[in-house]
């Protein structure tokens, strides 16, 4: 798969005029009084420089129609782009989510018929520290992944249920960068939630083998979140087998691509794993003769 040199940035936004850029758009649905927007500096008691970075941002003040407001959704909407001639298409942001009863905020892309979800931030995907006190979300996705290419849009939506007195978020620093040329061999963010057509799941030994969805509430494996973006993907808790479980090694393996077509392949993953010492994980390419190949291979994270 051959890579361009530089990278097209298909779409910038920081914010600093301090006004609603020409081309975005807030969309209100349910109560239209009680959500409180702006461009500027926050206006909120706990913040520390008023911004994420100490310039303007979008904010949103969860708390300005109190613990009476109706339900209310607040979106922020980009302008379109298109990413179709690309296979690289980096989405990078900054979030400051300070979380309140029952608000969340979501990341959405949508190609005005379908939408995906990006990233979700709730009681457990949250800010603790002051806003100005660098304690933000860096949000990073490949939009590559999405399963159409017709134009795109980026949506921020706040929800707010009927009695859920929020606190308050801030977007800043919207920037997508798109390079690369080419076709995908294979290509599988995990996000219907089950086992994808032509992929297999095998448990060679031991008592369980891999999930897909959502780690579980009261799983030890439940940290900042039930997956690694607020969307669904595959996993596998050992903690949750117990201590006297027999020792489990299990392989989830692809379909199989053609290894020919192209001069150049890339593979590029998101993984995290925690360990206590023992275990390990590794990623192999197998040809047709059976030969396994090492690719990746971590020494993982305690």
């Amino acid at each position: 798969m051959a890579q361009a040199p530089d990278a097209a940035i298909l779409l910038y936004e920081d914010f600093n005029a301090c006004a609603l850029p020409a081309g975005w758009q807030v969309r209100i649905q349910g109560d239209t009084l009680a959500p409180l927007w702006y461009v500027g500096l926050a206006q909120v008691p706990d913040a520390v420089d008023q911004s994420i970075d100490g310039t303007c941002f979008f904010f949103i003040d969860g708390r300005s129609g109190g613990k009476q407001a109706p339900a209310h959704v607040l979106e922020l909407i980009s302008p379109s782009f298109d990413w179709s001639t690309f296979t690289e298409v980096e989405c990078r942001m900054n979030i400051h989510f300070k979380f309140g009863d029952q608000d969340v905020l979501e990341v959405v892309a949508t190609d005005g018929l379908q939408e995906h979800v990006l990233a979700r931030y709730d009681n457990f995907m949250t800010n603790y520290e002051p806003l100005g006190s660098s304690d933000n979300f860096r949000f990073r996705a490949d939009l590559a992944f999405l399963p159409w290419t017709a134009p795109t849009r980026l949506i921020v939506r706040y929800a707010s249920p009927a009695g859920s007195q929020g606190r308050y978020a801030g977007i800043d620093n919207i920037r997508i960068t798109a390079s690369g040329s080419g076709a995908f061999a294979l290509r599988e963010a995990f996000d219907g939630c089950g086992l994808p057509a032509g992929w297999e799941s095998e448990t060679l030994s031991g008592p369980a083998g891999w999930s897909f969805g959502f780690v579980p509430l009261g799983s030890s494996a439940f940290y900042q979140g039930n997956s690694m973006n607020g969307t669904c993907f595959t996993f596998f808790d050992d903690n949750a087998q117990g201590d006297a479980a027999a020792p489990t090694h299990i392989r989830l393996r692809s379909p199989w691509f053609p290894g020919t077509d192209f001069m150049e392949y890339e593979l590029t993953f998101d993984a995290i794993m925690r360990y206590s010492g023992t275990e390990s994980f590794a990623v192999y390419l197998e040809n047709e003769a059976g030969k396994m190949i090492p690719l990746f291979a971590p020494e993982g994270v305690r």
